[in-house]
């Protein structure tokens, strides 16, 4: 056990702390940043899914649907575990460039008590 004695012990100790606290949520936070990002234009199945399975999900850019001029950017995984707690994988199948359709799971809010 650690006992301090003195304001100088307590202040190292709350630096320590937060130098800890700080490394920590960097080295989370880098998950995020390390997903791959892809152009629906350029999205292959086996890439995109060999992304997947390395990376826990992919981020593709593809141009909105129903407003001209807006960029969406969706996220795939590969199950439930990438999804949020409130949160359950569905699968959709989109086009890509070398397929009519492809299999994916996205992340979409579960029905109430489902979680």
């Amino acid at each position: 056990m650690f006992t301090i004695t003195s304001p100088d012990q307590l202040r190292a100790r709350r630096a320590a702390a937060a130098v800890i606290a700080f490394t920590t949520l960097a080295a989370f936070s880098d998950c995020a940043f390390a997903l791959e990002r892809t152009s629906a234009n350029s999205l292959r199945c086996n890439g995109a899914m060999e992304a997947i399975r390395r990376d826990g999900a992919i981020i593709v850019r593809r141009p909105a649907d129903r407003v001209s001029g807006l960029t969406v950017y969706d996220r795939y995984v590969g199950g439930t575990a990438s999804c949020n707690a409130d949160e359950i994988a569905v699968l959709q199948e989109i086009k890509t460039v070398d397929v009519s359709m492809c299999a994916f799971f996205i992340c979409k809010h579960a029905p109430m008590g489902n979680h």
